[in-house]
């Protein structure tokens, strides 16, 4: 039995060649089409076409940079805990006295990891 073989069971060497040929041409096909479509843009660039558009100028307006501190409003301290839609009345801010900068105790500013010894 092991080596007669019913005539609806014969081992086809065909179905191995199939499956890799059919991989091999479907790669084919797609490096092909890659290929063309690089081509067809590199024409449309040769021929002046706008393919991507620029931003346009704008008009000469000098550019601000705005540098300044602003003092928070001041919650309420009644012991509960606020939740983000009870912040929205909070929300506006004033600018701050620009003499009064924020100051920070030596030593203790600092990234998070940047090996200095924090709060001690």
């Amino acid at each position: 039995m092991n080596g007669i073989y019913a005539a609806d069971h014969i081992p086809l060497a065909a179905s191995d060649l199939t499956i890799g040929i059919g991989p091999l041409i479907a790669g084919i096909v797609v490096a092909t089409l890659l290929v063309l479509a690089v081509v067809y843009g590199l024409r449309l660039l040769k021929r002046g076409d706008e393919g991507v558009s620029t931003p346009t100028e704008c008009p000469d307006e000098p550019i601000v940079y705005e540098d300044g501190v602003r003092d928070d409003e001041a919650l309420p301290r009644d012991g509960r805990r606020r939740l983000p839609h009870e912040l929205q009345e909070h929300e506006d801010t004033h600018p701050a006295d620009p003499n009064k900068r924020p100051t920070w105790s030596p030593g203790s500013s600092g990234g998070f990891g940047s090996g200095g010894p924090g709060h001690t």
